[in-house]
């Protein structure tokens, strides 16, 4: 990724399209169909050592003028899988509501 980075709007575009298909519960395959590949993808791991795998996490950026990370600034959408890869929250900036969330019990 080159910055400052601003994604194609049929980027957003396919997200905000398809954004009704993922749910609570989704796997990380209907994910990708619905959104296509993420920008970056990362195993979460508490800070205990030897502690199993707290899940996953897909980002998809759509504008971030620096490398830094800056919540306000950095346009994403993020989805939070469990252990077993299923949604358990999307949450972004850029217009879509929040789905689950870390309280939400399925």
């Amino acid at each position: 990724m080159v910055f400052p980075y601003l994604a194609p709007e049929a980027k957003l575009r396919r997200v905000k399209d398809s954004y009704n298909q993922v749910e609570i519960g989704s796997s990380k395959e209907e994910v990708i169909k619905a959104f296509g590949p993420p920008d970056y993808e990362q195993e979460m791991y508490p800070k205990k050592p030897n502690r199993p795998c707290l899940g996953y996490a897909f980002t998809y950026y759509f504008e971030k003028p620096k490398e830094t990370v800056n919540e306000l600034k950095d346009k994403t959408i993020e989805v939070f899988f469990t252990p077993e890869s299923r949604v358990s929250w999307i949450t972004g900036n850029v217009g879509l509501l929040d789905k689950g969330g870390p309280s939400h019990r399925p």
